[in-house]
């Protein structure tokens, strides 16, 4: 059926896919990779039921592949799955995207599926917003439309947790609509403006009101093609009746660059340096936004894409108000990251419990020193219990061992990483062996710790492979890149928080960001609040330490009475 006679109806979500209710959801699978986001989203509902589908090869993955699971016996609000085949990722094409919509379109017209919620395919994975909608989302409808047979209209839920990829998507669908062939069709859009936009992200990301949020994407950096980078910036004041700020802004990529590069772990951070920073970035608006805000204390939090995550925003000063991150709590999200439901507190366990995992590769007389510090101050509380594994006992085999006994809330690991850029959740923690625990290791575990830190412990033995080949010191981006990396792993594998750091951090402000952390964390503060005074305990010892801490997780997060 075509022209008038047929009717589209997009409704763009801002949010998770699992909670609309539908009569079928597409996801899509790649042969050579492993699913996450969506799938995963929708395999804990499922309590891993398709995830051992897809371990056993039963999904597919080959181009155009269609494979149907059926739900309705479970706790989603769909009655099926479809799992649609992206081929090899390495091999992927735009016009790949065309096929698989027309193959999908047929498919879901000679089903009788007329309401479907879709993921935007592709997208994050080398295909852009244009590509999903005038590709795969347009060969999906004329597809769907030509093959119908018992209706006259199909509506479809385009779901993404990005507040970006929303607004492009918004934009694409709008182009499409007036696009010859599709402009035939009858349509309508749920149209998000971004004050909609806020408001589905405070429901669908569980925002808080009473914290600044910052949405800022920047692209993959460093460009290759270009000397500017394109930064794009959502601002969400703290109970804001007026909703969004927005800001669209050019920067110059070697001016970022020398403002990150300030930042190094050696130089003293100054309150010039750090107003610089965010009025380079942010804006003079933004940034007297941000400091009329937060005279009072209230948090913020800053979701970021890749391209955004290598700034030291720690670092930062407002005027009138230096360094808000010593002075209330300052955290990250990812987002691209999917809301990982908090488990209650257990009351039925006997201690609260610590994981201390030591110099495993034996050559870190720093990160000695730091298992020291925090053994002290974890041994002085009766009420918690710590297992330490040091040096040659922290093989990967007693790490995941210990792991997979579900009994400690937070790891504390002080030794090497291994970050791989073209596989991120094959990075990990290194272990005695050169073994390494990595970010897919760990979601295969139930009952993760709450919280993994890491702190950046480094020698000359600075890895660019797992055998130590590459001797040369890191830049403060490459550190930035390596660790922001680990904590995507970590946090795609199950951990509900990360906190790490960009440089090897002093003795003395390791040990005080140890006590002043701790401190706060077993007297039942929250998340945010304890990294917050950690800062503080280290900022009274260290110029530069002090911003070194960065945490990822939801700051309200509490995680002992």
């Amino acid at each position: 059926m075509t022209g008038q006679n047929f009717h589209i109806s997009v409704e763009l979500v801002c949010g998770n896919l699992a909670n609309v209710e539908t009569d079928l959801y597409i996801i899509g699978l790649f042969e050579d990779i492993a699913p996450k986001m969506a799938f995963s989203t929708l395999d804990g509902v499922l309590e891993g039921e398709i995830m051992e589908l897809y371990r056993a090869g039963a999904l597919g993955g080959h181009l155009g592949q269609v494979i149907s699971h059926d739900t309705t016996t479970s706790d989603l609000l769909a009655d099926r799955i479809a799992f649609v085949g992206l081929g090899p990722i390495s091999q992927r094409r735009p016009q790949d995207l065309w096929q698989v919509g027309k193959l999908l379109g047929k498919w879901l017209a000679d089903e009788g599926v007329i309401d479907v919620a879709t993921v935007p395919i592709g997208l994050g994975s080398g295909f852009s917003s244009h590509d999903v909608i005038w590709y795969y989302l347009a060969g999906l409808i004329s597809e769907y439309a030509e093959h119908a047979k018992t209706t006259t209209s199909l509506k479809l839920h385009v779901c993404d947790f990005s507040v970006f990829n929303c607004l492009d998507l918004r934009t694409e669908i709008e182009r499409a609509m007036l696009q010859k062939g599709l402009k035939s069709y009858s349509w309508s859009l749920t149209s998000t403006r971004v004050d909609d936009l806020v408001a589905a992200s405070r429901v669908m990301m569980e925002l808080s009101e009473d914290a600044s949020n910052l949405f800022i994407r920047m692209g993959e950096f460093p460009q290759k093609t270009t000397n500017r980078v394109e930064l794009e910036l959502i601002h969400i004041p703290p109970n804001a009746p007026a909703g969004a700020t927005t800001v669209r802004r050019s920067v110059d990529l070697t001016l970022l660059q020398q403002h990150i590069h300030q930042f190094n772990g050696a130089t003293p951070i100054g309150f010039k340096e750090g107003v610089n920073l965010a009025t380079f970035l942010l804006g003079e608006h933004v940034v007297t936004e941000l400091a009329q805000a937060h005279h009072h204390g209230p948090p913020i939090v800053l979701w970021h894409d890749a391209g955004a995550s290598i700034v030291p925003w720690e670092s930062m000063s407002f005027p009138e108000l230096a360094f808000p991150a010593t002075r209330m709590s300052f955290s990250r999200r990812f987002l691209t990251s999917r809301k990982i439901a908090n488990p209650s507190i257990n009351d039925k366990k006997q201690e609260f419990s610590v994981l201390l995992i030591v110099d495993p590769t034996c050559d870190l007389p720093g990160a000695r020193s730091e298992g020291g510090h925090v053994r002290r101050a974890l041994q002085a509380r009766p009420d918690v219990g710590i297992v330490i594994l040091g040096q040659d006992e922290a093989t990967r085999e007693r790490v995941l061992e210990e792991l997979q006994a579900r009994k400690h809330d937070i790891v504390h690991f002080a030794g090497h990483a291994f970050y791989d850029p073209a596989n991120r959740e094959g990075s990990g923690l290194i272990c005695a062996g050169d073994k390494v625990v990595t970010g897919h290791d760990l979601s295969g575990i139930e009952n993760l710790p709450r919280m993994l830190i890491f702190n950046a412990c480094e020698t000359g033995r600075i890895r660019s492979g797992r055998n130590g080949s590459n001797k040369s010191e890191p830049t403060i981006a490459n550190r930035m890149e390596r660790n922001i990396g680990l904590a995507e792993a970590s946090m795609s594998g199950g951990v509900h928080h990360f906190i790490g750091t960009y440089w090897p951090v002093g003795d003395a402000a390791a040990k005080a960001f140890s006590i002043g952390f701790y401190t706060y964390i077993l007297d039942g503060r929250a998340v945010g609040e304890a990294v917050m005074r950690g800062r503080q305990e280290a900022f009274k010892v260290s110029d530069v330490d002090w911003a070194d801490y960065i945490h990822y997780g939801d700051p309200t997060d509490r995680i002992h009475h």
